[in-house]
């Protein structure tokens, strides 16, 4: 009867150990794919953007600082912001077709690109906990049309 009881509490505090040991690998795993999917997640609002404004660049009559203005706002809309945490930002420019110099939106012609560029600071959960890995990362898109 005594041996029961012995064996039993040992057992139980076998699962404690187990569980101590499990827990933390367990919880970096779950927070792990939280933040890949936050990141994803992010690079994804910023190529859309990118991509939209550009896309919308391509129209006559539009100025650059209107154009980086639309990217802006947008993002601002879905909840980001252009100042802590997010850092948002949207730059616009023209380029001639031929010789690749910038040139201004109003003197665009068709075969000229437009190229818009988006981007945001993420922060990481585990940028102190894993060495090597950067708390704070920026994640670019960018987008290039040809005017028609």
């Amino acid at each position: 009867m005594n041996m029961t009881r012995f064996r039993a509490k040992k057992e139980k505090g076998q699962a404690v150990v187990e569980l101590a040991l499990t827990l933390p690998v367990v919880l970096m795993l779950l927070l792990g794919a939280i933040d890949l999917s936050r990141y994803f997640f992010y690079y994804e609002i910023m190529t859309e953007t990118a991509r939209d404004t550009a896309r919308r660049g391509c129209l006559r009559g539009i100025t650059g600082p209107d154009l980086a203005a639309y990217g802006n706002r947008r993002l601002t809309t879905m909840g980001f912001s252009a100042t802590a945490p997010h850092f948002v930002l949207v730059t616009v420019s023209a380029r001639d077709g031929g010789s690749m110099n910038y040139i201004n939106f109003a003197d665009a012609q068709s075969g000229d690109m437009v190229q818009a560029e988006a981007q945001c600071r993420f922060d990481t959960a585990f940028g102190t906990l894993i060495p090597g890995l950067e708390q704070n990362m920026t994640i670019r898109a960018r987008s290039i049309y040809i005017m028609e």
